[in-house]
């Protein structure tokens, strides 16, 4: 009888260790997709999908705080990195734009030299206005270029010359 009476007194120990109740645990997924783990089944069974109890233990895993602390490191530095390439793609588009526009200053440069060299004339002059565009009149440095050409006339024209075809006073009358 003592070892009967052992054996009943450690089934009672192990007893009262193990839980009050093996608690079940469900598994479902929801009308949006989700994936539900509950002890509890859904409350609509109705909305529920493939609700069934889960005969393995469920496990649950918490990283460790170093590899949490690497993996959030290493979102801000991409985050740092995307922030500089956007950086340098912008710097590399200024570069570019520069590059164009050096390319389309020479190309102006080399067709109004070709321009000066078909006129016939021997006396003539060129004038790069570098602060300007197209429109002289509009252009930056258009002074600069309106005085070049009135002492150009001035050199070449006699102002007590006799007129010659149709001519105009100050006010635009005959």
């Amino acid at each position: 009888m003592p070892l009967r009476y052992a054996r009943f007194i450690l089934m009672l120990t192990v007893a009262a260790c193990a839980p009050a109740s093996a608690q079940q645990l469900y598994k479902w997924v929801d009308e949006r997709g989700v994936t539900n783990y509950s002890n509890h089944p859904p409350a609509d069974p109705k909305s529920a999908k493939n609700v069934r109890p889960v005969e393995d233990r469920l496990s649950v895993y918490s990283p460790d705080p170093g590899l949490t602390q690497a993996i959030e490191d290493n979102q801000k530095n991409f985050d740092q990195r995307q922030r500089e390439r956007a950086r340098i793609e912008a710097m590399e588009r200024q570069a570019e734009a520069e590059r164009q526009a050096r390319e389309q200053r020479a190309a102006a440069a080399r067709q109004a030299q070709e321009a000066y060299d078909r006129i016939a004339s021997r006396d003539k002059t060129l004038i790069w206005n570098t602060r300007g565009g197209h429109v002289v009149a509009a252009d930056e440095g258009r002074d600069d270029v309106v005085d070049h050409i009135v002492q150009w006339l001035d050199a070449r024209v006699a102002l007590d010359a006799p007129a010659v075809g149709n001519t105009f006073d100050a006010m635009g009358k005959h």
